[in-house]
């Protein structure tokens, strides 16, 4: 293998570069640009199976993305090539599109990383922008680095430094947990937390038959058999009671 087909390359995926091959796409030529050490750094990053990498213009357009990105946003069989060129707005519902927009203008603002964490198709993912370069050729458009976690666990548990601003997305998209009713994501999330039936009970002011109901119901629409699977559901997909209340889009 040369070199060449070794490293990934930022805006590879892009079909702008396809039907041009000689010039090459912003995201490509910020990606040249780079030091050494930075080009390097980057490209491991993008290629980390467990990373979600993007380039974001600041109106959202999509100038790179990793396959790793798309399979968190989209599933596990997407690719990135459909989504590159294209902007934010265009690819997913539009309050996802706002989010970005409002991260972008944080960073932009307060000079610092934004951390959104958003529960999407089922998983706990953190979302973090911060401030790449100036896309070249492109006067006052600020290129901006999208990199996506996926983690399971109590989000408060996740360290994140003074400079990165914590935020909490809006919206849901909960994949295999999308079944269940508000109530029941509410006995999940604190089934995950650790609490038992009369605990549970106590915190959501209802009789203990009513949580043993919902349990019931619960294991019976994810096809669980016990309270451990639910937990570990739960756990993975970091739910807590304020997502049973957020929009489902």
């Amino acid at each position: 293998m040369n070199d060449a087909q070794s490293k990934p390359e930022i805006g590879g995926t892009n079909p702008h570069d396809a039907a041009s091959p000689a010039t090459p796409s912003p995201a490509t030529e910020l990606q040249r640009q780079m030091p050494d050490a930075a080009r390097a750094v980057f490209e491991a990053m993008a290629a980390d199976p467990f990373v979600g990498v993007a380039v974001l213009s600041v109106d959202g357009r999509i100038e790179y993305m990793n396959d790793q990105c798309a399979g968190m946003f989209v599933g596990p069989d997407a690719k990135a090539a459909p989504l590159v060129g294209r902007t934010i707005a265009e690819c997913f519902p539009r309050e996802c599109a706002l989010e970005t927009e409002d991260a972008v203008r944080r960073v932009v603002a307060n000079r610092r990383s934004v951390s959104r964490r958003k529960l999407w198709l089922g998983s706990q993912l953190f979302i973090n922008f911060s401030h790449l370069s100036e896309l070249p050729g492109a006067l006052s458009r600020g290129a901006f680095l999208m990199m996506v976690h996926r983690v399971g666990g109590d989000a408060r548990t996740i360290p994140s430094g003074p400079e990165v601003e914590r935020l909490e997305s809006g919206v849901v998209r909960l994949g295999r947990l999308d079944c269940l009713t508000a109530q029941e994501l509410r006995v999940m999330a604190l089934t995950g937390a650790g609490l038992s039936v009369r605990e549970t009970a106590k915190a959501l002011h209802r009789a203990e038959k009513t949580i043993e109901s919902h349990c019931v119901s619960i294991h019976r629409k994810l096809r669980i058999s016990d309270r451990v699977e639910m937990a570990t559901l739960a756990h993975e997909a970091g739910l807590t009671l304020a997502d049973a209340d957020r929009l489902r889009v």
